[in-house]
């Protein structure tokens, strides 16, 4: 009788320890499911790629830092939280639903002469820079913008406040991009004195 109460015992320990995330990559702007994204397990070394629904599973146990990556998207990484009960861990998955955005570039040019500007800079709404552009007016932004508006910067210029996206559909926070997102054209005004 007393063998029978470990046998029951064993496969619920082997069970709890073998378990499974899983999750979906979205396109952040058109909120369709991303294929053929990487989600790599740093600490780990290991790797799997969304399906055609945008659906991973990590078949291993995971570590605690992942990037995910897509060609022409911005890098994001997602953390798996550890919590602590008692003796034991627990590794919960903050990842079941994440987007990915489209990486955004392009150029800023003087809009009298249509030359590009260096050294004009971008920032959010809310003051915060993200960006300058190198010697031949180029900039690329490393995260997607917290707001629809950016503001352009630039010594002797009219500081302009320009339109990135607008909402398509509040229900499903859908966005739909004001121009192309590798061509971005934007133009400032020089202060004639």
């Amino acid at each position: 009788m007393r063998y029978s109460g470990i046998i029951l015992l064993l496969p619920f320990i082997l069970t709890s320890c073998k378990e499974k995330y899983n999750g979906y990559i979205y396109d952040g702007i058109s909120r369709k499911p991303l294929a053929g994204v990487q989600i790599y397990d740093i600490e780990r070394k290991k790797s799997t790629s969304t399906d055609t629904q945008g659906y991973y599973s990590l078949n291993w146990d995971p570590g605690f830092l992942f990037s995910i990556k897509k060609s022409n998207y911005i890098i994001d990484t997602l953390r798996m939280n550890r919590i602590i009960a008692g003796e034991h861990q627990v590794k919960e998955m903050d990842g079941s639903k994440r987007f990915l955005y489209p990486q955004l570039s392009g150029k800023i040019y003087d809009k009298k002469n249509s030359l590009p500007l260096k050294n004009a800079e971008i920032y959010t709404m809310n003051g915060e820079r993200i960006v300058s552009t190198d010697a031949n007016g180029h900039f690329e932004l490393s995260r997607f913008p917290p707001s629809d508006k950016l503001v352009l910067k630039k010594e002797n210029y009219q500081n302009d406040t320009v339109l990135l996206f607008k909402i398509k559909d509040p229900k499903i926070q859908q966005i739909e991009l004001v121009q192309p997102s590798k061509n971005i054209k934007f133009y400032l005004t020089p202060i004639t004195p």
